[in-house]
């Protein structure tokens, strides 16, 4: 099998066996783009504490009724 985002293969047994922690779904993924995939997601989710102050009220809202 190869990956799916770069086409390298095949893959190695430890890529192969790879499932996304929510899903369970096999990922398919090289090292290399595994990596890279993680790295976006955590700067998502970083990025995503950093909110303004109206974002901030909209949130407080949300969460409070």
């Amino acid at each position: 099998m190869r990956c799916r985002a770069c086409n390298s293969g095949p893959l190695g047994e430890i890529e192969l066996a790879r499932k996304d922690h929510k899903s369970g779904e096999f990922l398919d993924l090289c090292n290399t783009c595994y990596t890279v995939s993680n790295r976006a997601i955590i700067a998502q989710q970083y990025e995503s504490l950093y909110l303004d102050d109206s974002q901030l009220d909209e949130l407080e809202f949300e969460l409070f009724n």
